[in-house]
Parts: C-alpha cells; sequence; structure tokens
C-alpha cells in the first residue's frame, strides 16, 4: 500500500499503521469495510480502499443538500458563520472569494453581507441549484478541476469542510495555488482527528463521515501537508462553543444504533464521561476540539 500523500511504501518500509475499521451500508444496504490507515511520515489517515466515485454518488443523493435546516441547527449555524466572518475579516478585509465545495452557500452569502465579491463552486447540481435560486449567488456547478479563470484571480480561497471530501488533495492544493494571488489567502476548515472527542468516539465519531470523508488531518498534519505544498501558515484556530456543545452528544447517539438492550444501558453509564468530555472541549488546547481552521498564504 502506497500512502496516497507522500508516496511512502507499506511494503518497503513499514509506515502505514491500521488504526480500525469502519463498516459502512450504502443504499442497497450492502456492507463495506474501509480501514482507516496512518501515514508514519506526513502523519495523514486515509481510508482504504479509496471509494470509487460510482459508490460515492449514492452517498450524496437528493436531500444530502437540504434547502433549509431545523431551527436549531440553522441558527447555530448562522451563529458560527458570524463569528467565522468577523476572524476573516481581521486578517483580510475585502476582496474576491472562491468558496470550492460551496454547499447550499449560506457562508458564501455571510461573506457577501460582509462587503465580498463571492462566486463558488459545487459539483453537487441539488446544492448549486439552491446556492444560485434561494441564496442568489454566482455559482459553477462543476469540480474544481472543471472550473475556468484566469491565474491570479481570487484574493481569498476557502475550503469550508471539503478538503477531507477531496479524492486528490495533493492536486486540488496545487491548482489553488494558481488561481489564488500572490498575497491572498487559503482557509482551509477540516475535523481534528486528533481532538479529544475523535479519540473517544474512534469509529463512532460523528466527523469520522466515512466513506464521504476520505482523508483525517490534525493540526500537525495539515500544517505540514500545506506546507509541502506551497504554503506558509498564517493562523491557526479551532471551533467556535456553540459546536462543542452539540457535537459530542450526536456521537454518542451514533453508538447507539444497532445496540442490543444491555449495551445500551452500558451506554448510558457513559453519560458522566460525556459531560467531561464537553468540559476538556471548553479549554483552549488545540486537540481537545473538533475543528482546526487553518489560514496559509502561498509562498
Amino acid at each position: 500500500m502506497i500512502c496516497p500523500i507522500c508516496n511512502n511504501k507499506e511494503e518497503i518500509d513499514g509506515n502505514i499503521a491500521k488504526l480500525y475499521t469502519v463498516v459502512v451500508s450504502d443504499n442497497k444496504n450492502e456492507s463495506k469495510n474501509f480501514e482507516m490507515r496512518q501515514c508514519s511520515e506526513c502523519d495523514i489517515v486515509y481510508l482504504n480502499p479509496m471509494p470509487k466515485n460510482e459508490y460515492l454518488a449514492s452517498f450524496y443523493e437528493k436531500g444530502y443538500h437540504r434547502v433549509k435546516e431545523s431551527f436549531l441547527n440553522e441558527t447555530i449555524s448562522r451563529f458560527n458563520r458570524k463569528l467565522a466572518v468577523s476572524e476573516i475579516k481581521k486578517i483580510k478585509s475585502d476582496g474576491k472569494v472562491l468558496d470550492i465545495g460551496c454547499g447550499r452557500g449560506m457562508f458564501l452569502k455571510s461573506m457577501q453581507e460582509a462587503g465580498y465579491e463571492v462566486c463558488g463552486i459545487e459539483p453537487s447540481g441539488d446544492g448549486s441549484k439552491i446556492a444560485r435560486d434561494i441564496a442568489k449567488l454566482k455559482i459553477s456547478n462543476c469540480r474544481l478541476d472543471e472550473f475556468e479563470c484566469c491565474d491570479n484571480s481570487f484574493d481569498i480561497v476557502m475550503l469550508w469542510h471539503v478538503l477531507e471530501h477531496m479524492s486528490s488533495p495533493a492536486e486540488s492544493l496545487e491548482q489553488i495555488k494558481k488561481i489564488i494571488k500572490p498575497d491572498g489567502i487559503l482557509i482551509v476548515e477540516v475535523p481534528n482527528f486528533s481532538s479529544i472527542e475523535s479519540r473517544f468516539f474512534n469509529r463512532y465519531w460523528q466527523h469520522l463521515d466515512v466513506p464521504r470523508h476520505m482523508f483525517f488531518y490534525n493540526k500537525k498534519s495539515l500544517e505540514k501537508f500545506l506546507n509541502l505544498k506551497g504554503y506558509e501558515i498564517i493562523k491557526v484556530s479551532t471551533e467556535t462553543y456553540s459546536c462543542m456543545i452539540l457535537t459530542p452528544f450526536k456521537s454518542y447517539m451514533l453508538m447507539f444504533k444497532g445496540k442490543n438492550f444491555l449495551k445500551k444501558i452500558f451506554l448510558i453509564c457513559l453519560f458522566p464521561a460525556i459531560l467531561i468530555l464537553l468540559f476538556l472541549k471548553i479549554l483552549p488546547i488545540v486537540n481537545f476540539r473538533s475543528f482546526i481552521r487553518i489560514y496559509a498564504k502561498p509562498i
């Protein structure tokens, strides 16, 4: 097995660690096993085998991008977007923004309302339609490698919970480097695989989301990966407090799925540990938080 990021060969140096196996059922109720493998050289975790596009398509079917979220989710998302835009403003206050994998375009809309000139890329037909028809945004329904624009076009390029979905993240970062301005910034936010929540819930962690997520990063591996691809790290931050409150409980509920009565009783007894986990996540330590956000510039 060869690491898809740094090309280390398992057969030669044994640099690939098998962490655990995740069992996934598709829309036909057919199960498939995916190994979580971690390269000791670049520290990035990835799926083995890598899911093929035809298989992945069923996990992005109609309904993945909802026209409207629940009141609670929408309220929390709106609050998170406001905090994120405020942080971005402190680093680059204006300019032209490209959001890759913009989904329904809600975050892009917040950037537009903050005074940025915006456009987005969304490969999903449903997501791009919602972004165009409801959010009234300029959206290209395509993949990054199909997107046509001039070099040095954007002041800000965003990968907001998208890099982990990309089957070829190294090539994507190289493409982004061509279209971002020399003084522009790349913003990447991903789930933190080294978070205390990930370690606690293991294969039941909500943000594992196999097979839609194919690569998994921590602070060290994401910084190293960006440096390798010609980016200098400007700032590292973590998720907002509203995310901290909800995500442990969502992961906790996933543990109940398919369990018998006695196992459910055991899981209920674990609830005090969830409260302790929530307290630890509030501490200002990067590896206790569920998400990592990195601001970087091309060099």
